[in-house]
């Protein structure tokens, strides 16, 4: 008989859910949201970056992403320019402000992932990670 909390579905959203809240009270305690600190990390990391791009890298709709950058602009972590080489685009740059937010919270996100992974072994890790990207490939295949 099926009993959901031996639905692997159902245990993973449950993990989820309190591994974000976990890192939502980290980096709120440094005055960030963990929507803003993925945005500045990818932003960061290829230096200009078009907001369809970003909601793909941050797998959120576009809608929600226009609605983030309009946020950030305001508070001056990012600035946008028009791409001259396709002028119907906007590329997102990280301002000073959002430089100097990032690479003072960028080390909030390893910290996390070693405090949630602490007397976990490697092996056990890495078989982890290749359990979920298989359970990943079946979930995209199923129509």
């Amino acid at each position: 008989m099926f009993e959901l909390e031996d639905c692997v579905s159902y245990v993973a959203t449950n993990a989820s859910k309190d591994l974000i809240d976990g890192f939502d009270r980290k980096l709120k305690n440094h005055g960030i949201t963990r929507v803003q600190w993925t945005a500045l990390y990818y932003i960061g990391k290829y230096q200009q970056i078009n907001q369809k791009q970003l909601s793909t890298l941050m797998r959120i709709k576009e809608s929600s992403t226009t609605g983030l950058v309009d946020r950030m602009v305001k508070e001056g972590f990012i600035k946008k320019k028009l791409n001259h080489y396709n002028r119907r685009e906007m590329l997102l740059f990280l301002t000073q402000k959002g430089e100097k937010l990032r690479s003072d919270s960028i080390h909030l996100g390893q910290e996390y992932s070693d405090f949630i992974s602490q007397g976990i072994k490697l092996e056990d890790l890495s078989t982890f990670f290749m359990v979920l990207d298989k359970m990943k490939d079946n979930a995209n295949m199923q129509e």
